[in-house]
C-alpha cells in the first residue's frame, strides 16, 4: 500500500486518465477465493493461510489501482517494504516505520496499527502476505487480528508514455479479539 505514496504521481499537466469501466466493479465484498492454490505454499506458509481463512470475518478486494512506475522499480518496493517506508517517510508522505524481523518485517504505521508481514508466495506478477497484528485506537479496546493479503500487478503502456503498474488487492480479514469480531 505504500508503494502507491512513493510513485510518482505526475506534475499536474496530463491529461486525466478515463474512468474506470463502471461494469467492472472495484469493490466487492462477495466471499472471495484465495486466488493461489494452497498447495503451493510450504507446511507453515498454508498453516497461515488456513487460520486466517477458517476463521475469516470478510473477504474484500480493490481492483483497477494504477500507479505510474516501472515494474522493476515497483517490484523492489513492494519486496523491501523498510525501504519503501524510508522512501515515504523521506517525501513526508508517512511516517511508518518497518524493519526486518524474523523472516518477515515489523511495521508500525504511528497512528495505532502495528504487526508482522511475511511472504508466503511470490512469482512474477503476485505477493500473498499473511498479517498478524493489533490496532490501538483511541475510545477503543486493543483489536488483534490477522489478514491474507494478495496482491496481484502487471506492468502497462501508459497511453501518456511510460510506463504504470495496475493492481488488484484482495484481503481476508480475521479478528482474533474476543467480542469484537462478532460484534463487527
Amino acid at each position: 500500500i505504500a508503494l502507491f505514496l512513493v510513485a510518482p504521481r505526475g506534475t499536474g499537466a496530463e491529461a486525466p486518465e478515463p474512468p474506470p469501466d463502471p461494469r467492472v466493479p472495484m469493490v466487492t465484498l462477495d466471499a472471495l477465493p484465495l486466488g493461489v492454490p494452497l498447495s503451493r505454499l510450504g507446511d507453515e506458509a498454508r498453516s497461515r493461510a488456513e487460520t486466517v481463512l477458517e476463521g475469516s470475518l470478510f473477504s474484500h478486494r480493490v481492483s483497477g489501482l494504477r500507479s505510474r512506475s516501472r515494474e522493476p522499480i515497483f517490484t523492489f518496493l513492494l519486496d523491501h517494504p523498510d525501504f519503501a517506508a524510508a522512501v515515504a517517510r523521506a517525501l513526508r508522505l508517512g511516517k511508518y516505520q518497518v524493519e526486518a524481523r524474523d523472516g518477515g518485517y515489523w511495521g508500525d504505521d504511528t497512528r495505532g496499527a502495528r504487526g508482522m508481514m511475511r511472504v508466503l508466495y511470490a512469482d512474477a506478477g503476485r505477493r500473498l502476505m499473511h498479517l498478524d497484528g493489533m490496532y490501538e485506537g483511541p475510545g477503543l479496546p486493543t483489536i488483534r487480528g490477522q489478514m491474507l493479503l494478495l496482491v496481484e500487478f502487471h506492468p502497462q503502456d501508459d497511453p501518456q508514455g511510460g510506463t504504470r503498474v495496475e493492481v488488484s488487492i484482495t484481503g481476508h480479514v480475521r479478528l482474533d479479539t474476543p467480542l469484537v469480531g462478532p460484534v463487527a
